[in-house]
Formats: structure tokens, sequence, C-alpha cells
């Protein structure tokens, strides 16, 4: 048969790649955390390579599928999707990921999927037991402090607190 123009032959097929082993990967952590970035860090577990999939807001990363082929990017939100909103930051057999584009004060979540398979749609990627943590990015420094503090109404047991307030999203007093 003529194997050049016919479809769904062997020899024109991809084949799954091996399970990825029983050893997931672990020791997950986001560090150092930035306002705008984040380098998450992984010990690898059974397989070649492993795929990090980060979301923002809400638990529930959505697992790569099997024999499909995913294009990672450290900017959040350039890699490819998985399902709506979960995207590839990394893929390949390093241990870190310094991921940039990202909202401060918000919450994302990511999981590490150790996987089989260098040939495009070989992917055989493990999704039953896959570690997940979450972090948050840190708020931007304010630029300016509280000002005109004075104290007045003083009493027995407590006094009334004037200040010009900074531009931080918060004010804590200590007295």
């Amino acid at each position: 048969y003529l194997t050049a123009a016919a479809t769904g032959n062997p020899i024109s097929q991809t084949t799954k790649a091996a399970d990825p082993g029983a050893t997931v990967a672990s020791d997950l952590a986001a560090n150092p955390i930035g306002t705008t970035t984040a380098t998450l860090n992984w010990t690898l577990g059974d397989g070649t390579y492993a795929l990090v999939v980060m979301k923002a807001d809400t638990s529930g990363v959505s697992d790569p599928t099997d024999l499909a082929t995913y294009a990672a990017n450290a900017a959040f939100g350039a890699g490819d999707e998985t399902a709506a909103g979960s995207y590839v930051v990394y893929k390949g057999a390093g241990t870190s990921v310094a991921v940039s584009d990202l909202d401060p004060g918000r919450r994302y979540y990511f999981a590490v999927y150790m996987f089989n398979g260098s040939t495009a749609g070989s992917e055989n990627y493990r999704t039953s037991d896959e570690p997940k943590t979450d972090f948050y990015t840190l708020m931007p420094e304010p630029t300016t402090q509280a000002s005109g503090i004075g104290f007045g109404t003083l009493a027995d047991t407590s006094y009334a607190v004037s200040y010009t307030a900074g531009n931080g999203l918060s004010r804590l007093v200590v007295a």
C-alpha cells in the first residue's frame, strides 16, 4: 500500500509513550514571589519531563490530555491552555521556572505533571495524583508614607490619633 498517501496506517501513526511511573513531582514551592513575578520550584518524579500548568483565582488546574502537545510560555497567559484559564508555563526536564506577567495581590494555583514522550503527539501525562499548590503575589509597596500624625483627646485609657494617609491600601498604627 502507499504509505505516503494513506492515513491510519501504522507507519503514519505516533504511539503513546510509556507510563511516567509511580513517583510524582514533589516539594512544590513558589519562591521568591514578587508583585508580578514568581519562581516556581519542584523536585522531579518518575517520567522524563515535567509540564507545569497554572491558573489564577480558583483551584482546579485542568489536566493535560494524553497525546496532546502543549507549548509552554513563562509569561502567564501566553502558553497553551489545557482548558479555559489553565496555562502551560513550563515544559521540560528542569526543576524551576520564573513566571512573569502576574497581577499584584492575586492568588495563583499550579500543578506539576510528570510525562514521557518527546515526539509530538506521543505524550503520556500522569494525571491521577499530580501535586498542586498555590500562592499569592505581593502587593506593590506604597510610595507615599502617612504623615502629619497628631494625638488629641487624651484620656486615662485612650486617645485620638489623626494622620494624613499615604497611598498604601491599609494602615497599621502602633502605639
